[in-house]
């Protein structure tokens, strides 16, 4: 981690300096210091040329048209969504049982809304407990209302396919049970 500066205006009450001067120092100290921590050097991109004008002669057109903020906030949409894993439709993956009550089960993906899960499709695992990891099947990304749709019955149907065709490709003798 980088050292930690700490960034000072340098205005002493017996020393007066011009405010351009001071605005220009502190803007070193800010380039200095973002060359340390990178992130820093975003947001410090500010026009300061009317940092030491009047009222009256303040440009507000251009203070509005260089809206800073508007920048920043797509630099961290963006950087929010490269933090949400990649979804894909007709997928098994692996969530996290992050609540459950008698009617349904909520499961995080990492995606950015959870799952849930009717409690009958985890009938064979009545111990069922919060934070557990469980397979899931990805049916629906995000329906009309934005709510992720799960089923942990077609996962576990999946993978024990998988593990059928395995077993045919390895010779193996599956030993099992037929229900009349």
């Amino acid at each position: 981690m980088a050292k930690e500066k700490e960034l000072s205006p340098k205005n002493n009450l017996s020393e007066v300096q011009d405010p351009e001067e001071i605005v220009i120092q502190q803007k070193e100290e800010l380039e200095d210091y973002s060359e340390e921590v990178p992130e820093v050097h975003n947001l410090i991109k500010r026009n300061t040329s009317n940092a030491s004008v009047p009222v009256d002669q303040f440009d507000w057109d251009a203070f509005e048209k260089e809206s800073v903020y508007d920048t920043e906030k797509s630099v961290i949409e963006d950087q929010y969504i490269q933090t949400l894993n990649k979804i894909i439709e007709n997928d098994i993956v692996e969530g996290t049982v992050v609540a459950l009550n008698k009617r349904e089960v909520i499961v995080n993906i990492g995606f950015k809304s959870e799952g849930v899960i009717s409690i009958n499709e985890f009938r064979y695992n009545p111990e069922l407990a919060v934070g557990e990891k469980v397979d899931v099947y990805v049916e629906t990304a995000e329906d009309r209302k934005g709510q992720l749709i799960l089923s942990h019955k077609k996962a576990r149907s999946l993978r024990s396919w998988d593990r059928i065709n395995d077993a045919y490709d390895k010779d193996e003798i599956i030993k099992g049970y037929i229900k009349c």
